[in-house]
């Protein structure tokens, strides 16, 4: 426990970020339980380079890595079951969803869970997000991801992973 807390108090110096991930990491293995199933990332390009200027078409490329046995909900559920994926820009970023998202079809099937049919992601998903540079900004795209995980034998709270990144020029990103 005290190797815990001191890992806590040098990560909250290093930043408050990394010490919220790290302390839940370090929390659910203290009690025994898996770390987080869906591991997040998110990439952005411009075609146009930089500075983004209002009116800059960004695309967002946001990865979400499902362990195995896990899976997470569709962009589409029916009320009454699992809780849906909402994918959001936060209020008062300089980045508005410019169009709909491209992203593969989801997997449908009986949830034993909710007794429903529901759609559901597992592995490895990308949505592909179209963003419109609402002001001139050099701040990275910020992006919430709003989901639940589930298993067979359970089900996670919902919660949002906050995501960030640069946006890069198209050229950059496929090196």
């Amino acid at each position: 426990m005290k190797a815990a807390r001191f890992l806590v108090a040098t990560l909250t110096v290093a930043g408050v970020g990394a010490a919220c991930v790290t302390v839940a990491s370090v929390r659910a293995q203290e009690m025994g339980q898996e770390a987080e199933p869906v591991q997040w990332s998110l990439a952005a390009s411009a075609s146009d380079g930089s500075p983004v200027r209002k009116g800059t078409a960004v695309i967002a490329h946001l990865h979400a890595v499902i362990k195995p046995g896990w899976h997470i909900y569709s962009l589409y559920e029916e009320p009454g079951g699992p809780t849906a994926m909402r994918i959001t820009v936060p209020t008062r970023e300089p980045f508005a969803i410019g169009g709909d998202f491209d992203l593969p079809p989801p997997r449908s099937g009986i949830d034993p869970g909710f007794e429903r049919e529901t759609h559901f992601y597992t592995g490895d998903v990308v949505v592909t997000i179209p963003l419109r540079a609402t002001r001139k900004t050099a701040v990275p795209v910020a992006v919430d991801v709003f989901y639940q995980a589930c298993n067979r034998e359970s089900c996670l709270r919902p919660t949002v992973a906050h995501l960030t990144a640069a946006v890069v020029k198209a050229q950059e990103e496929q090196r």
